[in-house]
């Protein structure tokens, strides 16, 4: 193991009279006089001090002694691996380089071979400290193997000394470039750019970083560059290439080969000479080469024209504003930097505003508004936060009021670099869009910005000024108003002559006359300025007018709008006119806009767009949508180029033109809300570009057979065309149409022709309340269709066989009277496993569906399907996988259900763990799993036509229903979260008695295996489970649910076409949806087992409940594929046949319920059994044979109060998990040692008599003790009446239940040993993450113990359910500082229904609603047999479960409150506490140590009234709540008066602070 230091080390006064480079570490002689020696010597030659422990000793010396000194006293810190790791750990500047010198490196990283067996060899008699050691050391050696080293096998050791010393090298040689300080979020930067560069590759990566200025790609590059440049054999770093490049070329090329050449110097007397010696040079080497803000190829062409010159794994860096000039290079890899988040944002601008990572108190409001306004652009948040360093709050108001007025002008220089660069016609577009189209869609803004806008929009993108996404137009704030800051340069003082002008420049320009020909582009909010009389003169003088728009966002909002008969445009360059509630009843007579694109003119009182014959030949799109009094729209000799033309809610139009088929560009026709419209005219040609036809709320009863013309339709609108009754069977013929929307069409039965399958490219199909009672069998043919709405279709008797490619069917509301047949039957899915759909959103109507699968929604009246039998009556089910499910083609996938009901807004209805609308937690957690799904905005066509749609019912809710799906194996991982929404007419906040209602709802979600990431596919996910979760719509009504169920899905049941399957099935048969070929006697009143049929196919014999049954057929052990066998309940059966051959299937045997008396020792032929249930009354033992079989993975022995031993060989059992043994009444019960139960997770003991699990008690033995089971997770020894003493506990364990163990030894004591083992778990687990339940623990660990009170050691209690506690000064960066224990006392209610328990801690900070909570549960059927008594929990939580956005001393007040529910019914907590806790806990100087944390008064606040807290004598001192925090309250709060003083004051009270813990300590410790 090699290791160096990135500085030279300085001279050292100790014996050993000089610090080193390189600590080689070595052992052994088989490597001293070889390779070791060649390495010394190399690197000796080269320059490097290097140590190595034979030859710098001083003769007669301690060997130990100098070789520690020697390390201690240099900056490495290393004496053997576990201490190299640690400091390697606490130290960056150490780089470690081990070489396996013949030894495989995954060897030692698993710890297998040699490395295993030695390891075994000193565990097996070593004592707890020998233990402890080798546990550091199994960790350094993975670490280490870790690491990224050199492996020493087949290859010439002299090349290999050449590349360790080459490396050694380059890192001593390493100078950090400076990256600044304050910088936050560079780390995330860093692991996404070495992700992609993948160094591996024998090529030459070339990596374009991009961005808009100040958004900081000099530091990302500079942080990357100090990152990675030691792992290459030269390196340079060019900066400001933009700038430099104007000047001295050979002085970037000579600063570019003493980079790559290691700091050596060669001179070059020409450009030409350099580029030959830069050539040579990047092709014989492996460099790292970072240009600094390039914007031109010219740039690069004297330094690095082409990838050609560099050596293979060579890899450049190119920062620039220009994406394009990095395409135009070859850049492999764009990294386009994004802004900082909003955390990120607050914590960079709190590092230079007030010098910590969070805004102080007083200035918080301040504050969010600056970062608001910096919208996450590091440089923004740097120079406005430095710029008001220390200033007080009246100036920081006048500095944030003059930012919405003018920039920054060092912001607003760095951001117009960009714009310089531009030509004379990107400029102006920048500046539209900056001024007037921010936010818009890119088509929209290029057709109204001209033909040149496409590319020029490209180019503002390439250099980062906008940006394009999901093709709507962005660009930063600051951006935005850098192109304002120019547009208000033009003329300061008069808006007038200014080009563009909007909102109140605009209003005042308009009202006062003030206009001049220099306006190309006027905007207007009439929402914000009315102006209420405009003239011809308010137009006169803007002749050069291109954009004009006086919208009315609020358009319900109605608002006067004057103008006199006579008015007049005089500009004759309008491109864009756009004026809601246009007062004329025509445009004026002198309109000739011979350049016009688009005209809107919605809400207005026109009647006709203009009089006579005008030809407006580069018209693209008229918007007369709400024009009430409309009659009559322009022909196709006045737009013969018309694109979209929208009539929507024109009352008055009763005609289109005839001649509407001339319009060959016409792409979009919209006349929703044309009440009067009767009919369509004919299409006597082919409309090809017509994509949209929207016909909803008209009067159409019929569409002309011609419509067939339109074979490039791919929407076609139809919704509450209340007299259309049936489809067209023609509209079948309309091969391109992807949405059709009949919904409210009062379509009757037959209304829906059988020929709908031709429609091949339908997608979507809504005919959402129709009145018919059947779908024609044909639907399953539309083999592209993704969305069906039959919503509310009361009709509707039976769902039809679905398509293969459905993603949604909306079924909800339907009130159906007739159940004759199932509404819908398991045979409706046969296609909807057959492929993975993705999880982009699916939506149609008011109904979307995020998610994999194919989401169904029924009425919540049918509850849960037949089919389904796995149910539960909570939000959770679980299903097991069959054995190899990823490679069985049988299995297909399963089906999940979950029933919802509504509840009325009653208090006894709702928990009062909870409120109406939810936790706040609750909340928070669903909008963080929402935003988790970034939903896809479709642009198709159907997104344009919906958004023509009106939607007459409003103040709606929109329905929510969430679900989440885990794998469960060694572990729990969430696969997806599928998500269903609705905004339906029925769940209308105002909505009367005639409206229908949901009465709950049935949500089914198929999902394919295939669905299943391929991360999954292995037999550790031996399970799947769906968690389901109420929605709250408002606080009169919430969706709860009300059971849930899971089907396995396997081919054969999709074949069958009639609900006659598993008629003979029990219900624990039918759970079991991983077997396939049951045979079910459950209830049999049979004495003995019948004759099978084809016994060699069964894989499951259920026998449950056979109480006449007294034996089984030897012959049964000959089913070969037999999976699971059943005797529960088998009253009479006393003895179980001997096994004569082995079985090789047989997996779970349940023996529980009967009269067994013993095990045959030939249990050890069921090779694969992974799981035993025993409960007999006459069990007394169970062979030694069983610890043969090295599957078994589950063995529980319950209620069998004869039984005395456990075969003594247990610990062979390497691959149980699971070991339950209890109640027992035996008095001679006997624990084998548990030695060799690695992979045992829980360990249930409860019920059983016994005085302790250590030697010397009831148990022969446990020469290794429960400690040494590594993975042990859950121990539970609740009602061990007898046990006295609880040793030392593994330090995996996260859970230990020992209530009602009435006899052990008194707990309130500190020292016992109890605490000190939890304690050391704690520790352990805090870098650890165990998945329970869907939770995560990070380092928790839960302990519920017996009724002896909070233990005393627990220095703050008090009575009731809330205490609140200080947390130390800096408790967040402080390493000693762990954390805390959380402790209440209960009193159980007296109750008979068995219920878990539920237990609940909030925390909260003071001046902060929200909270982050601890929840957990208890289940224990003893409680409910026993008299009630006081029970307690103790919880220990570390510091790194509290949110990151606390970690601050404005931070310190914590409250917890504790809640103990019975099912929904709350219990009394009688006590609580809590106690922190400290790294050095529990070692030798234990009683000091705790005596200093438990007299820490200053660190702890308790409430007041009842609140004590323990001194070290056992005194107790009344702690006053307003002390402390009372003043730092007032510091908080001094208003202006607030400075930089405030840093130094905090500096003051901190020593203070520490000065009288120490004092007390000293009075504490004497007395």
């Amino acid at each position: 193991m090699a290791s160096s230091s990135t500085h030279r080390a300085s001279s050292s006064t100790t014996s050993i009279s000089r610090n080193y480079d390189v600590f080689l570490s070595f052992r052994g002689g088989d490597t001293r006089r070889n390779f070791t020696d060649h390495l010394y010597t190399t690197l000796t030659a080269s320059g490097i001090q290097t140590f190595r422990d034979d030859e710098e000793l001083e003769k007669g010396g301690d060997i130990a002694s100098d070789l520690s000194r020697a390390i201690e006293e240099s900056r490495w810190c290393l004496n053997e691996l576990v201490k190299i790791i640690e400091r390697k750990s606490q130290k960056e500047s150490v780089v470690l380089l081990p070489i396996f010198y013949h030894v495989d490196p995954s060897d030692v990283r698993n710890q297998r071979g040699s490395f295993g067996d030695a390891l075994a060899c000193h565990e097996r008699d070593a004592n707890q400290e020998k233990k402890e050691m080798i546990q550091k050391w199994r960790i350094a050696l993975r670490k280490a193997a870790n690491l990224c080293g050199c492996h020493v096998d087949d290859q010439y050791e002299t090349e290999v000394v050449k590349e360790i010393v080459n490396t050694i090298i380059r890192r001593l040689n390493h100078q950090p470039l400076s990256v600044g300080k304050n910088i936050v979020g560079i780390s995330v930067h860093l692991e996404k750019l070495k992700s992609l560069m993948n160094t591996e590759l024998n090529k030459v990566r070339v990596i374009g970083i991009c961005g808009t200025g100040g958004v900081g790609k000099t530091t990302i590059a500079k942080a990357i560059y100090n990152e990675i440049s030691c792992q290459y054999d030269g390196s340079s770093f060019l900066k400001n290439m933009r700038e430099r490049s104007k000047g001295d070329i050979l002085q970037l090329q000579q600063e570019l080969l003493h980079g790559i050449l290691r700091g050596k110097f060669f001179k070059i007397n020409n450009v030409d000479e350099g580029i030959s010696m830069i050539k040579r040079c990047l092709s014989s080497n492996r460099v790292l080469i970072i240009f600094y803000d390039v914007d031109e190829l010219k740039q690069l062409e004297y330094l690095a024209e082409e990838k050609d010159w560099f050596q293979a794994k060579s890899t450049i860096i190119i920062t620039s504003r220009d994406k394009h000039v990095l395409a135009r290079y070859g850049v492999d890899i764009p990294y386009e930097v994004s802004k900082l988040n909003k955390e990120e944002a607050i914590e960079l601008f709190s590092l230079w505003a007030f010098k910590q990572n969070h805004p102080k108190k007083v200035y918080k409001n301040l504050s969010y508004n600056i970062i608001d306004y910096a919208n996450g652009l590091p440089l923004a948040l740097k120079v406005l936060g430095a710029s008001l360093f220390g200033k007080k709050i009246s100036e920081w108001e006048s500095a944030l009021c003059k930012l919405k007025i003018i920039p920054h002008m060092e912001i607003h220089n760095v951001l117009r670099i960009s714009f310089d660069g531009l030509d004379d016609i990107d400029k102006g577009i920048f500046l539209d869009v900056a001024c007037f189209f921010k936010g818009d869609d890119k088509d929209f803004v290029s057709r109204i910005l001209g033909a040149h806008a496409k590319h020029g929009i490209t180019t503002l993108d390439d250099r980062c000024l906008i940006t394009v996404s999901k093709n709507m137009l962005d660009m930063h704030d600051l951006i935005q108003q850098m192109g304002w800051e120019i547009i208000r340069q033009e003329c300061p003082k008069d808006p007038g002559r200014r080009s563009r002008l909007w909102d109140s420049n605009a209003y005042h320009v308009l009202m006062r006359n003030t206009g001049t020909r220099a306006i190309e582009g006027l905007f207007l909010d009439r929402c914000k300025f009315n102006p209420s009389h405009l003239t011809t003169e308010s137009f006169k003088e803007m002749n050069k007018l291109r954009l004009l728009k006086i919208h009315n966002p609020r358009r319900k909002l109605f608002l006067e709008n004057h103008l006199p008969r006579d008015f007049e445009f005089s500009s004759y360059e309008l491109r864009y006119l756009h004026w809601d509630g246009y007062p004329l009843k025509s445009l004026p007579m002198n309109f000739h806009a011979k350049n016009l694109v688009e005209l809107s003119l919605r809400d207005s009182n026109i009647k006709q767009v203009w009089k006579g014959n005008k030809l407006h030949d580069k018209l693209r799109v008229i918007d007369l949508s709400h024009s009430v009094h409309l009659i009559r729209i322009p022909g196709f000799s006045s737009v013969p180029n018309l694109e979209i033309l929208t009539l929507e809610g024109c009352v008055s139009l009763e005609l289109l033109p005839r001649g509407i088929y001339k319009w060959k560009h016409l792409q979009t026709l919209s006349c929703n809300g044309c009440s009067k419209l009767e009919r369509f005219p004919e299409i006597k040609g082919n409309m090809r570009k017509l994509r949209v036809l929207d016909l909803s709320g008209t009067a159409i009863m019929d569409l002309p057979s011609s419509i067939t013309h339109l074979n490039g339709l791919q929407t076609l609108l139809l919704e509450e065309c209340s007299k259309l009754h049936k489809i067209p069977s023609y509209i079948c013929h309309l091969s391109s149409l992807k949405v059709l929307n009949l919904g409210h069409c009062n379509m009757m039965e037959g209304g829906i022709p059988s020929d709908i399958c031709y429609l091949s490219s339908l997608q979507k199909l809504n005919l959402e309340g129709g009145h018919f009672s059947s779908i024609p069998p044909t639907i399953n043919q539309l083999s592209r269709l993704k969305a069906l709405n039959l919503s509310h279709c009361n009709n509707l008797e039976q769902i039809p066989e679905l398509p293969s490619r459905l993603r949604l069917l909306d079924a909800h509301g339907s009130n159906r009277t007739s159940s004759r047949a199932p509404y819908f039957p398991l045979h409706s899915l046969v296609n909807c496993f057959s492929w993975a759909q993705d999880s982009k959103r699916t939506s149609f109507s008011d109904s979307s569906y995020h998610g994999k699968g194919t989401c169904i929604v029924l009425p919540g009246s049918d509850g849960i399907p037949e089919w389904i039998m796995d149910r539960e009556n909570i939000h959770f089910a679980e299903a097991e996988l069959p054995q190899n499910w990823h490679q069985n083609n049988e299995f297909l996938g399963f089906a999940i259900c979950c029933v919802y009901a509504p509840l009325a807004s009653e208090s006894e209805d709702i928990p009062e763990k909870e409120s109406a609308h939810g936790s706040k937690n609750e909340s928070a957690n669903n909008s963080e799993d929402e935003s988790a799904h970034t939903w896809e905005n479709e642009t198709d066509d159907e997104s344009v036509a919906e958004s023509f749609r009106k939607n007459e019912h409003k103040h709606t809710h929109s329905c929510h229903l969430r679900c989440a799906l885990d794998m469960i194996g060694d572990g729990v991982e969430v696969v997806d979260r599928p998500c269903f929404q609705s905004n339906c007419f029925c769940y209308k906040e105002d909505k009367d008695e005639d409206n229908e209602s949901v009465s709950g709802q049935t949500w089914v979600i198929c999902y394919p295996k295939a669905a299943i990431p391929e991360r999954f596919c292995s037999d550790q996910w031996t399970h799947s489970g769906f968690t389901f979760f109420d929605f709250y719509i408002n606080s009169e009504k919430v969706l709860k649910v009300k059971e849930c169920g899971i089907r396995l899905i396997y081919s054969q049941d999709l074949q069958q076409s009639h609900e006659d399957a598993d008629v003979r099935i029990c219900r624990a048969c039918r759970r079991d949806g991983t077997l396939r070929r049951k045979c079910c006697f459950k209830d049999s009143d049979m004495n003995e087992v019948p004759i099978i049929e084809n016994p060699s196919e069964l894989d499951s014999l259920c026998l449950r409940d056979c109480r006449n049954l007294t034996s089984l057929p030897s012959s049964i052990f000959g089913f070969k594929s037999l999976a699971t066998l059943s005797c529960s309940g088998c009253s009479q059966l006393e003895s179980f046949p001997e096994i004569l051959q082995d079985m090789e299937s047989l997996r779970k045997l349940f023996l529980d319920g009967t009269a067994i008396k013993e095990i045959p020792s030939s249990i050890q032929r069921l090779r694969v059994l992974q799981y035993l249930l025993l409960r007999s009354k006459n069990l007394v033992n169970l062979p030694e044979s069983i610890c043969n079989l090295t599957s078994f993975k589950t063995l529980v022995v319950e209620s069998c109060p004869n039984f005395k031993k456990l075969p003594d060989n247990l610990g062979r059992l390497q691959s149980l998990l699971h070991l339950s043994v209890g109640p027992l009444d035996s008095m001679n019960f006997q624990l084998p040692s548990l030695s060799g139960l690695c992979s045992l997770r829980a360990l249930n003991l409860q019920g059983c008599n016994l005085k302790g699990i250590s030697q010397g008690n009831h148990f022969s033995r446990i020469p290794d003790g429960i400690s040494q089971l590594y993975n042990l997770e859950d121990l539970d020894l609740g009602h061990c009446k007898m046990l006295q003493h609880i040793p030392e506990l593994p330090s995996g364990l996260w859970c230990l239940d020992a209530h009602h163990c009435t006899s052990l030894e008194n707990l309130s004591s500190q020292s016992n040993l109890l605490w000190s083992s939890l304690f050391k778990c704690f520790k352990s687990q805090i870098q650890r993450v165990i998945f329970v339940q869907q939770r995560e623990f990070r380092g928790r660990v839960k302990t519920f113990i017996a009724e002896f009170g909070i233990p005393e050691w627990i220095s703050h209690q008090k009575s009731g359910f809330k205490i609140t506690m200080k947390l130390p000064w800096s408790w967040y960066e402080n390493d000693d500082f762990l954390g805390f224990v959380l402790c209440f006392l209960y009193v159980p209610l007296e109750i008979e229904t068995k219920t878990p328990w539920c237990f609940n801690c909030k925390l909260n900070f003071d001046d902060d609603s929200a909270y982050f909570s601890y929840q957990s549960d208890q289940f224990c059927e003893f409680c409910y047999d026993e008299d009630a008594s006081s029970q307690g929990c103790l919880m220990y939580y570390p510091k790194s479960r509290i949110p990151k956005s606390y970690h601050s001393n404005e931070w310190r007040t914590l409250n917890a409150s504790f809640n103990v529910y019975f099912g929904v019914k709350p219990v009394k907590v009688a006590r609580c506490g809590f106690h922190f806790l400290y790294a050095h806990d529990y070692e030798q100087n234990n009683l000091t140590i705790v005596q200093r944390r438990s007299c820490d008064t200053s660190s702890a606040l308790e409430d007041t009234n009842t609140d004590v807290e323990r001194s070290c004598d056992g005194t107790t001192l009344n702690i006053d709540g307003n002390g402390v925090d009372a003043q730092d309250h007032e510091m908080d709060h001094m208003g202006n008066g607030v400075d930089a003083q405030d840093h130094e004051m905090d500096h003051m009270h901190r020593w203070l602070e520490l000065l009288c813990k120490f004092i007390h300590w000293i009075c504490c410790t004497r007395h």
